[in-house]
């Protein structure tokens, strides 16, 4: 037997240390299938300890399985009622690809030669298979027995969690949960298009905004095209910004921008994301995490002039909106600003009055759906323009709805205060002054 510490997943026989014994395996299998459903790859999540030792186990195993597979890139934690707060990690992909060929039985080599062997494509390529066969499997199979009533009846119990409502099938990636949903009968997926910039410009409407806002209307209409010309400006700046670094040798280097960091940045600057790039500050703020705390990255987004238009007119509809709403004031009286947590809440609220409306009109047509915060996958097609028509006459609000988006982002939180968690978020309630109106 051997040593079961750190070191010894890169041992040449730790392959047939686990498949000798069923219980091992088992808590190898376990112990992947935590890390498929909590983890990605390159996007931090929130895992709490005493879950982590849940998948894992308290052994040495289990801290050895932990410290291989989990790579801890946020250690702040609080304990406090009202505030409370995780560790955040990605996984090792490559320790969950080379774990879930020992689970499958195809692998007799050490870590390190599994790492020198990935250079060969073709082993690559079913090193690749395996992998996602195993991210896909393991997540379905516990879905499929947690939740086999629900999902046979497409009928599911929902639970509120902070503002939104929350069911576990939510938490898988959106590829993974697709592939499940659709498995179970559930295989047309919709999202509202640019949900949080439409909801706010046309929460901004309603409340008699009187300023014209070019950008945001050009976002709302056509989200797609003002991404790709907010992303192609922020790579033309890394562009010669990496130039510059070749020209003078500084070997140093700037990954450019993706189009999902983009749309991430966008619903940020909507909920109060600060741009901070000064050195001992700037790792403090939510954006900057977002970005991994890339000085460069943040100066050029910092810099560049559309992102500089588009605040200035999301600080106009947020003028347009906060008399309406319900806000902080001083002990003098004095108005505050709205903070980042209070719009996510404002956000929320919106999200939830068009959501209600859309199960309404799903129920009447005898549509079953699983409803995604600003989405929902049904048994179903649905006739998008219908459903924009039904959810302006409940609410008035007008949105448009897209099918099979493919990005995971949505309106993923990006939040200033303090780090705080989608738990946390409150619902800010209209004032009376406005639900007279």
């Amino acid at each position: 037997m051997i040593e079961t510490n750190i070191s010894s997943i890169d041992s040449t026989t730790f392959p047939s240390y686990v498949n000798s014994n069923y219980a091992r395996k088992r808590k190898l299998e376990k112990a992947l299938q935590g890390v498929a459903i909590n983890t990605h790859t390159d996007k931090p999540r929130e895992w709490a300890s005493n879950s982590i030792r849940t998948w894992m186990g308290k052994d040495n195993f289990g801290t050895t399985l932990k410290d291989s597979l989990l790579v801890c890139v946020d250690r702040r934690y609080s304990n406090y009622e009202g505030n409370k707060l995780c560790m955040k990690y990605i996984r090792n992909d490559a320790v969950f690809k080379y774990l879930c060929l020992v689970l499958d039985g195809k692998m007799e080599v050490s870590l390190a030669q599994f790492l020198a062997a990935k250079e060969d494509v073709e082993f690559s390529r079913q090193a690749e298979e395996v992998a996602k066969k195993y991210d896909y499997e393991l997540v379905a199979q516990l879905m499929q027995r947690e939740h086999e009533a629900e999902l046979k009846k497409k009928k599911f119990n929902m639970k509120r969690v902070g503002s939104r409502e929350y069911h576990p099938i939510q938490n898988m990636r959106k590829a993974v949960r697709a592939r499940f949903l659709s498995e179970n009968g559930l295989p047309y997926d919709y999202d509202i298009e640019a949900a949080a910039p439409s909801l706010l410009y046309e929460r901004a409407v309603r409340c008699e905004m009187k300023q014209e806002l070019p950008m945001i209307k050009a976002l709302v209409h056509d989200p797609v095209s003002v991404r790709y010309t907010i992303w192609n400006n922020l790579n033309k700046a890394i562009n010669e910004l990496n130039k510059h670094f070749r020209e003078v040798g500084s070997g140093s280097t700037v990954k450019a921008f993706t189009l999902t960091e983009v749309k991430r940045i966008i619903n940020a600057f909507f909920c109060g994301a600060r741009v901070c790039y000064k050195t001992g500050s700037y790792q403090n703020y939510a954006l900057s995490n977002m970005l991994d705390n890339n000085q460069m990255k943040l100066i050029v987004l910092s810099d560049d002039e559309y992102c500089k238009e588009l605040k200035k007119e999301i600080a106009k509809l947020w003028s347009a909106m906060k008399p309406h709403e319900t806000h902080r004031r001083s002990a003098e009286g004095r108005s505050l600003p709205l903070s980042s947590k209070q719009k996510w809440g404002i956000y929320f609220r919106l999200e939830n009055e068009v959501m209600a409306a859309v199960k309404v009109a799903l129920n009447r047509m005898d549509i079953k759906y699983l409803t995604m915060h600003d989405g929902m996958q049904t048994d179903k097609i649905v006739d998008t323009q219908w459903l924009s028509a039904e959810v302006f006459t409940e609410t008035g609000y007008r949105v448009k709805f897209s099918s099979n988006a493919e990005d995971d982002c949505s309106d993923e939180l990006i939040i200033d205060d303090d780090y705080e968690n989608e738990s946390d978020v409150e619902m800010v309630e209209l004032d009376s002054i406005f639900e007279a109106v």
